[in-house]
Order: structure tokens, then C-alpha cells, then sequence
């Protein structure tokens, strides 16, 4: 969103953001599309929460995984019907972990073939109930799915009601680029 506004309002080329955590990212701009490059992450095996998988409505897990640096847990479920039928309790999920800040829900597509995973990403512990389209997220996604389907290039799609793709491309073990375009969905003015 905020290489939308830099790239496309302002005109510039290409824009550097450096995170709180001192993470460096650029953004560059192609056309309508926007392309960011992230770090990947490794996983490790998580073992399953149960109070977490009763607040999600997830039965019959395929993988657990946790990425420390993001303390982002992912679930793969079976089919696209399953992820985008969960409705979560979000009550019941912040009182199931303190350890994460965000869980993401992905699968295989077995629907479609512009597709190679869906997702769903889920971060109530730091305020956002379900985030929209979350490139970060794939920063975890992209190398569990790349090893998973032995690709390093994958169009994504994150499932929530409103949606969004991306283009994966692992381009190193330790970098990920990932291009998308973004729609400003509202504007305003603030006075302070």
C-alpha cells in the first residue's frame, strides 16, 4: 500500500523502506505493477495447538510450521473449499498462543491451474483480524512451496473476501520477489 501511494501518486521509479526491525525492502514500479523484494524464511516443525485448531476450525492439518523470525505459524489444509470456509473465533484465538503474531492458512490449488497455493493470513494478536493481501506472508509461503512443488517461480492467491495475486520468483535461497498491483480503495484528509 504504501508502494502504491510513493510509486504511483509521487511518481518515483523505485522507493527503499527500511522496517522497524531495520529490514530493507525495495519497491520498484513497472507499469501498474509493483514489485517488492522480501528475505525468505526457513520453518520448522510446530506442534499442533489445539485450542488454536478448534479457534480456526481446522480438522486434519497436512503441516504445522513455525518461522521464528516472523512468529508467523502456517497450516496447510487439503483443498480450497476448506480454507475459505473457516470463520474464525477470534476470542478463543488469542487466548490458544501467545508465541505467534500471525497464523496463515494455505493449500495446494487443485481447482485451478493460474494457480499454485491459496492462502488466508490471520493476525489478531497484533490487531488485524485477516489481512487482506499480505506479501510478507509469502516471504514464508514461497520457500515451503517451492520446495514443496520444486519450483522457484508460482502465481499465489490470497483468498480473503477481498483478494489478491501475486507472482512469486525465489530468486536466491535467500531472496524473494514478489510482483502484484495494488487498488487505492480509499482516500481522505486529516487535519492534526
Amino acid at each position: 500500500a504504501a508502494a502504491k501511494l510513493i510509486l504511483h501518486r509521487l511518481k518515483k521509479e523505485m522507493v527503499i523502506f527500511t522496517t522497524y526491525h531495520q529490514l530493507v525492502i525495495k519497491a520498484i514500479s513497472e507499469g501498474e505493477t509493483i514489485t517488492m523484494e522480501f528475505p525468505l524464511y526457513d520453518t520448522v516443525e510446530y506442534p499442533p495447538n489445539k485450542k488454536l485448531h478448534t479457534a480456526f476450525g481446522i480438522q486434519e492439518p497436512i503441516s504445522s510450521l513455525f518461522s521464528k523470525e516472523l512468529s508467523m505459524l502456517i497450516i496447510e489444509v487439503k483443498d480450497e473449499e476448506t480454507l475459505s470456509s473457516i470463520q474464525p473465533n477470534f476470542a478463543e484465538a488469542l487466548e490458544s498462543t501467545p508465541e505467534i503474531k500471525e497464523l496463515v492458512i494455505t493449500c495446494r490449488s487443485t481447482q485451478s491451474s493460474e494457480y499454485d497455493f491459496y492462502s488466508r493470513c490471520f493476525c489478531p494478536w497484533i490487531g488485524i483480524n485477516e489481512d487482506p493481501v499480505t506479501g510478507s506472508s509469502h516471504s514464508v509461503l514461497a520457500k515451503y512451496w517451492g520446495n514443496k512443488l520444486k519450483k522457484t517461480e508460482m502465481h499465489a492467491y490470497q483468498l480473503s473476501k477481498r483478494g489478491g495475486f501475486m507472482k512469486l520468483k525465489i530468486i536466491n535461497d535467500n531472496t524473494l520477489e514478489v510482483s502484484s498491483n495494488a487498488h487505492i480503495v480509499l482516500e481522505g484528509l486529516m487535519e492534526i
